[in-house]
């Protein structure tokens, strides 16, 4: 009797022990990994970095349309994109797909600019600054000589260009009188750089402070022996003069040339092309 019962408690505790060594290993394995305060902390700042990102394309209207961009049927990488005016709730993107010109429309909700409509602008209305305040200075008198150019020219007269950059003058320092600047003095020499680099434009049919050659303003002044210690340059396509001003005074680059107040003198020259589109420049100096 009591090896019958050695023999029942040995057998009971072996298979006890064979079912717990089932079991244990399956309950150590299913346990999960804990993740680490560090882990926690590098996944919190990625999503931080992530939202700020967002956050910034959502508050700026050429961020919005650059990241929509493919879908506009455009290139992030290769066109061109500018603000041409911006309100509390409304802003409109300029976007110079090719030699294709098209306006943007964003309205703001709820701290986010969201795309509404895409037209495609008949007559170019585009803008570009561009600044050098270095402190060297091209001596030599102030007169220029015209590069030639080759390309497609318009029958404009010289009457009708020398109105608009009269025109053009006037609205210029209108802008700088109505925020307590004083006129800049105009320079035929500057004009004369100016209206070249318009023509330049037109006629070898790029939209550019660099013309295909890859000569600039400073290489422009060079060449036209005009002395200066700063200088800047606005360029614009749009229907009429007035327009392309708008424009420039919308913009915070083209505003800040305008209202520059070491600059003083300007030159501004004008071109149009065979569709009537007007080209602006205007070139600032100290």
């Amino acid at each position: 009797m009591k090896k019958l019962y050695r023999n029942m408690l040995t057998g009971l505790l072996g298979t006890t022990f064979g079912f717990y060594m089932m079991v244990a290993p399956a309950a150590v394995y299913a346990k999960s990994q804990p993740v680490s305060n560090v882990e926690k902390q590098v996944d919190a700042s990625t999503k931080n970095s992530k939202d700020r990102a967002m956050n910034k394309v959502a508050q700026n209207p050429i961020e919005v349309v650059k990241a929509s961009a493919s879908k506009l049927g455009f290139n992030a990488k290769t066109d061109s994109f500018s603000l041409v005016s911006k309100s509390a709730n409304h802003a409109v993107v300029s976007v110079r797909h090719g030699n294709e010109l098209y306006n943007v429309s964003l309205k703001l909700n709820k701290e986010q600019w969201n795309i509404i409509s895409t037209t495609k602008v008949k007559k170019s209305n585009h803008t570009s600054s561009n600044n050098n305040n270095s402190n060297t200075s091209n001596s030599g008198s102030s007169e220029t000589t015209s590069s030639g150019t080759t390309g497609t020219t318009t029958t404009t007269s010289s009457t009708d260009v020398s109105t608009a950059e009269a025109k053009a003058v006037e609205l210029m320092n209108a802008d700088r009188r109505a925020n307590g600047l004083s006129d800049l003095k105009v320079s035929s020499a500057l004009t004369a750089v100016a209206r070249s680099h318009a023509q330049d434009m037109v006629s070898r049919n790029f939209f550019s402070h660099t013309n295909p050659d890859g000569k600039g303003l400073t290489d422009r002044l060079k060449q036209a022996n005009i002395s200066y210690s700063a200088a800047g340059e606005n360029i614009a396509e749009n229907t009429n003069v007035q327009s392309a001003e708008t424009s420039f005074m919308n913009s915070s680059g083209h505003r800040a040339n305008i209202l520059n107040s070491n600059y003083t003198t300007v030159g501004i020259g004008v071109a149009f092309d065979s569709d009537g589109t007007v080209y602006v420049v205007q070139d600032f100096i100290k």
